[in-house]
């Protein structure tokens, strides 16, 4: 088996390509992918579990809790959005 030198930067060997710039950042398209997907589910169980609470306080099941999924589902996309359009900023021209 071969072994790498001590000093052997193996942080180098782990980084992703950054698409933007080619540095070498940790910041690649899958991780904000990822954290894209992420964000979109929590905020669509947090909407939905705050609609089912409510639903459980005033007796009123499934109307907060179809609500809550709609709103959390819309408060997802729209974090979602704005990330896409921070990350659309951070692009140098071409």
């Amino acid at each position: 088996m071969r072994s790498f030198p001590a000093n052997f930067p193996i942080e180098k060997l782990l980084a992703v390509p950054n698409s933007q710039d080619g540095s070498g950042n940790a910041t690649s398209g899958l991780a904000v992918g990822v954290r894209m997907g992420v964000e979109m589910v929590v905020a669509t169980f947090l909407g939905g579990g705050l609609g089912y609470l409510a639903d459980g306080y005033l007796q009123t099941l499934p109307w907060f809790t179809v609500l809550g999924v709609l709103l959390g589902t819309v408060a997802g996309i729209r974090n979602v959005l704005r990330m896409g359009s921070t990350l659309n900023d951070k692009r140098p021209p071409k």
